[in-house]
């Protein structure tokens, strides 16, 4: 092995040191919103179904339900890369502090790329995310299957008390192709940095927000609301969701074909170039829509 080889393969070890602790340092919306999955394939498929009515008296034998076709959902693998590159000499001149301030950056880079598209699903809820019926994930024409009758998930309303308790109702109120309730517990709000203070105000307090008397905060003791904050989404839109159901796999889902969260090495020998890349492939999108209320604040 040569020296330029053997010192860029030494220093591939520390570079993976640092992605590492970047990754383990910093959250991952992935992990927040998706039920993740692992991927063989070039794209994964999921064929959808209407509910199954309630269970019947027995009547001698069973009663085997029926199901309608849903809408079907595609998750296509894309790929995406990044890469640095250190120069020989930066190796021979002991630049080291040069070196982790590349490594860094690009690890921050993977890292931003990952929950970017993460926080799609929010940022884009009211245009370009579409649901699993060509819709986007917002919209007040959602059925749960083709023919079923349309049922919004979309709002205007600021977040407030009162437009909290309106979504929350809203939710509840869902019904499956069968004419039942979906039973979805809405129980977290989702919203950009500009609406924290008032989503603390209203959840994260013992006592209920912007009120005279001293009574029990409902949402806090009783609903176990919670709140979740990021820069990535803008504006003033919120968002109410059931936790559980947007990551048990009917829902908002991940597919990871290929994870970049693990830098490869090449050298070259004419140029004296050691080469670092992260390639990720991977699908993401949304089965179904009835998990989320999202306001559309102007």
């Amino acid at each position: 092995m040569s020296l330029i080889r053997s010192n860029f393969v030494e220093m591939e070890g520390s570079i993976q040191k640092v992605l590492d602790t970047i990754v383990k340092n910093n959250v991952d919306l992935t992990k927040e919103f998706y039920n993740i999955q692992k991927s063989t394939r070039s794209q994964e498929n999921h064929l959808g179904t209407g509910e199954m009515g309630l269970m019947t008296e027995w009547a001698g034998q069973v009663n085997y339900d029926e199901f309608a076709k849903g809408h079907e959902n595609n998750y296509r693998h894309v790929k995406y890369s990044t890469g640095i590159q250190i120069e020989r000499e930066l190796l021979d001149d002991e630049e080291f502090a040069e070196i982790k301030k590349r490594t860094t950056k690009k690890a921050y880079a993977v890292m931003k790329t990952l929950n970017f598209h993460a926080v799609q699903a929010f940022e884009q809820a009211f245009g370009t995310f579409l649901s699993a019926d060509g819709l986007s994930l917002c919209n007040a024409s959602h059925t749960i299957v083709p023919g079923a009758d349309a049922q919004s998930n979309i709002s205007t309303s600021a977040l407030t008390v009162d437009s909290l308790e309106t979504a929350m109702k809203t939710m509840r109120e869902f019904k499956d192709d069968k004419g039942h309730p979906m039973m979805y517990m809405p129980d977290m709000i989702i919203c950009g940095e500009g609406l924290r203070k008032t989503a603390q105000q209203i959840v994260g307090s013992d006592r209920e927000a912007y009120t005279a008397d001293n009574q029990k905060n409902v949402y806090k003791s009783e609903e176990g609301m919670q709140y979740f904050c990021t820069p990535w989404i803008t504006g003033n839109k919120w968002f109410l969701v059931d936790s559980k159901a947007m990551k048990d796999g009917g829902h908002l889902n991940w597919y990871m074909r290929r994870d970049p969260r693990k830098f490869e090495y090449q050298d070259d020998f004419d140029t004296e170039v050691g080469k670092y890349k992260a390639v990720g492939r991977w699908s993401l999108g949304a089965d179904s829509p009835f998990f989320i209320i999202g306001h559309n604040v102007a």
